[in-house]
């Protein structure tokens, strides 16, 4: 499951990514911002999961070219 914020507020907009980066979908529902669902991860992670199972069968919005360069900076940055 990859994870991301969309830039807007503090602490932007929570989205998951599909695999492939090319698609997401919006999980302000299960948790408004990223540090939201990390503070409560057991309720918000089988949610999350549902979601990104169902990008990998259903489209999910398309990631503009800038949208993508911000989550695959964000990825960058984590993963260092």
């Amino acid at each position: 499951m990859k994870l991301a914020s969309l830039k807007g507020g503090r602490d932007g907009r929570l989205i998951v990514v599909s695999r492939d980066l090319t698609r997401a979908a919006d999980a302000s529902a299960v948790a408004p911002t990223l540090r939201d669902a990390l503070d409560d991860w057991a309720a918000a992670e089988p949610r999350l999961q549902e979601i990104a199972d169902s990008l990998g069968v259903v489209e999910g919005q398309e990631l503009t070219d800038g949208q993508m360069l911000d989550v695959t900076e964000a990825m960058i940055r984590y993963n260092r």
